[in-house]
């Protein structure tokens, strides 16, 4: 199921990026870009909150519980929005900084910090997933706590 999964999300999100990004090589004013950013944070937003109702077996809950997920998976998707800007931002804003003094060694210093950022976000976004599924455990034991 989770191959399954991810195979779809990857096809969807990929197909829809590369439509947009086709769709923004063509347009001058930057408008398309805008457009399919906004597009795209929503697609990932539904497709992960269907993705992780799908990996846990709990379809039933968004028909009956949707709101209460759609604020739970909107402050987690917040979370990993705001968190990954602002460290890929650190990033390339340290990278621009050491890269601008460092002459030929800007390779490694890029490598570094890479191998710096990339496994912290990588922590981080599993953790924020982790918080999707209990969630929506939390949520299914709320509903089954009501029903006695």
């Amino acid at each position: 199921m989770y191959f399954g999964t991810s195979i779809g999300r990857i096809c969807l999100l990929g197909g829809a990026g590369a439509f947009f990004g086709l769709l923004a090589l063509k347009d001058d004013t930057g408008g398309t870009f805008l457009i399919g950013a906004v597009v795209m944070l929503g697609l990932w937003f539904m497709v992960s909150l269907f993705e992780t109702a799908i990996r846990k077996d709990a379809m039933a809950l968004i028909a009956v519980e949707f709101p209460n997920l759609l604020a739970v998976f909107s402050m987690l998707m917040m979370a990993d929005v705001f968190l990954t800007f602002v460290l890929w931002g650190s990033a390339i804003a340290a990278l621009k900084a050491a890269s601008a003094g460092a002459g030929s060694s800007a390779g490694v210093i890029t490598v570094l910090i890479a191998a710096v950022v990339f496994p912290f976000w990588m922590v981080l976004h599993s953790y924020l997933v982790a918080n999707r599924f209990s969630a929506i455990e939390i949520i299914e034991r709320l509903r089954m706590a009501e029903r006695t």
